[in-house]
């Protein structure tokens, strides 16, 4: 081993180890990082084990357990509401029995979406009745209680701004988007609201239909020009897939936190590796063995306590 690499390799070990970076100026100062405070966000709204995505009883059951947000999926009616609801469409027997096919939900109403019942059964539990949450009745009930972990899909930036504005929900909010320019947007506006990136193709591509990764270094590089970037937009959090220690270190050393694609949480997937490389938050589907498995696994590391905001979280000392 020359000089050189092995002075290379300690430095590197040596962010690896502390979360800190080499220091310049297109980094964050990532003294805040690692956090000693692990952040979980139940998946649609609570995690999948317990109730229907983005319903009102997996709310309250993340409320009731204490988790520090839900993530939630939000799209718009035809008269411009926001709803909670994981796809772009419904089915149409949803809206008449017996109808087949789906339908957008930005060809309906909010009166139309008010009146719709389903049911739906997760694990051995049949859940029936269950009403679509809209998003003003879900800030009433959660408010200063957890936060909000949220998903935009296809809402313009100025709607969702307006949401956060009307309910004051400003430290209590994490925007989520595959999108830089839409997050600078929320950025430049709101200042205060915490940003995630998600990028689920960093560091691979496409070839004849298949996903391909590309060397290590490569990688590698990929995520040093991407972390500048975010740190330069105002962007706090990446959500990535192929995640490694040294990759999490990486996004560390500019003050980005990192999470693991909710794909890789899903029930009966155990969150062991992810924790153990040094992740700063979860998108989980079972956000109690989460919890359970940060604490045995991370001695050091606490969960959030009621009413602590994203903000606090985030861009506070919380070490």
């Amino acid at each position: 081993m020359n000089r050189m690499f092995a002075g290379r390799l300690f430095v590197f070990v040596a962010c690896l180890a502390t979360g800190t970076g080499l220091g310049g100026k297109d980094e964050k100062d990532p003294s805040a990082l690692p956090k000693s405070t692990f952040i979980i966000s139940g998946h649609r709204a609570g995690g999948r084990v317990h109730a229907p995505d983005n319903s009102l009883p997996n709310v309250l059951f993340a409320i009731e357990n204490r988790l520090t947000a839900i993530e939630i999926d939000l799209w718009l009616t035809r008269d411009g509401r926001l709803v909670l609801w994981h796809d772009a469409s419904l089915p149409k027997a949803y809206l008449e029995s017996g109808a087949t096919g789906k339908i957008g939900l930005n060809k309906l109403s909010s009166e139309q979406v008010s009146k719709i019942r389903y049911s739906e059964t997760v694990g051995d539990k049949k859940w029936g009745d269950v009403k679509i949450v809209f998003g003003d009745d879900l800030v009433k009930i959660a408010k200063g209680k957890i936060n909000f972990h949220l998903d935009t899909k296809e809402v313009p930036a100025d709607k969702l701004l307006e949401f956060i504005r009307i309910h004051d929900i400003r430290h209590e909010s994490m925007v989520m988007s595959g999108s830089i320019d839409y997050l600078q947007q929320i950025h430049r506006t709101e200042p205060e609201v915490c940003l995630e990136y998600a990028d689920n193709s960093l560091g691979r591509r496409q070839v004849k239909g298949k996903w391909e990764w590309y060397s290590t270094e490569k990688q590698h590089d990929l995520y040093h020009a991407l972390m500048k970037k975010l740190a330069a937009a105002g962007i706090d959090a990446l959500c990535t897939k192929g995640l490694s220690a040294e990759k999490v270190a990486i996004c560390h050393q500019y003050g980005i936190m990192v999470r693991t694609s909710a794909s890789h949480l899903k029930p009966g997937l155990s969150p062991d590796q992810y924790i153990k490389i040094g992740v700063d938050y979860a998108l989980t589907d079972d956000p109690l063995l989460m919890g359970k498995r940060v604490t045995e696994l991370r001695p050091g590391t606490g969960l959030s306590k009621s009413g602590q905001t994203f903000y606090e979280l985030i861009r506070g000392d919380s070490n």
